[in-house]
């Protein structure tokens, strides 16, 4: 069995660009985001060659949009 399941659907501003778009270059932005606490861990396990693989992963997608 595959599948995904959205847990979190937030939007928050990391970073503020008042005076236009920023110079080329890389770019850092700290954040944190609070998990709720029945979220099961980051898990993979594999069993032998003839065995199922089974994980639990997450991932995070992120967008930059321009102000308006």
């Amino acid at each position: 069995m595959l599948g995904n399941r959205p847990i979190i659907n937030m939007v928050f501003p990391v970073v503020n660009y008042s005076e236009g778009s920023p110079e080329n270059g890389d770019f850092s932005f700290p954040f944190q985001m609070q998990l709720p606490e029945w979220l099961p861990a980051s898990v993979i396990y594999t069993g032998d060659k003839h065995s199922a693989k089974m994980q639990i992963r997450y991932f995070l997608h992120a967008q930059f949009s321009p102000l308006n």
